[in-house]
């Protein structure tokens, strides 16, 4: 379902100067669709069953949720607002179909704090590449420490 992903995944293309919840709130009215807790919760449910339907059984999946890279710049609390309300029920809807996630959050914040640099070009919000060497060392991180990759003999 277009609308379906469109809700879900945002706004691709738009300026970064447009915050994520500004994004989320104009998919939502531009779709019609009442953006209640609830009705995002089965979205992302949906959307998540029907990608484990499709996938290798042997296949391993992690769900990696972008930074609210404006509200860092911001300097706002990550843990308030709209956005951190949509990466909660992300993090519980993968939990409940056991599905690993991690938010770039933390990642994203340590790193603007020590050098003050954005992840995105200028002209779009699409990562530049010092945010795709943080996501890229987040993400190692992670599978590191969650073993999932095999030592070499």
């Amino acid at each position: 379902n277009k609308h379906l992903k469109t809700v879900i995944f945002g706004l691709s293309g738009k300026s970064s100067k447009i915050s994520y919840n500004q994004q989320q709130k104009m998919i939502l009215e531009q779709q019609g669709i009442k953006a209640d807790t609830e009705t995002i919760r089965s979205l992302i449910l949906h959307v998540f069953r029907q990608y484990k339907l499709v996938v290798s059984p042997h296949a391993k999946l992690l769900l990696v949720m972008d930074a609210d890279r404006n509200s860092i710049y911001e300097g706002k609390n990550l843990l308030e607002g709209k956005s951190n309300e949509f990466t909660v029920l992300t993090a519980e809807s993968a939990k409940e179909l056991s599905i690993p996630f991690m938010s770039l959050n933390n990642a994203f914040l340590k790193d603007y704090n020590k050098n003050n640099i954005s992840f995105e070009f200028k002209i779009d919000s699409h990562w530049n590449k010092r945010g795709h060497f943080i996501a890229g060392k987040a993400i190692s991180g992670f599978l590191s420490k969650q073993k999932w990759f095999k030592k070499r003999q």
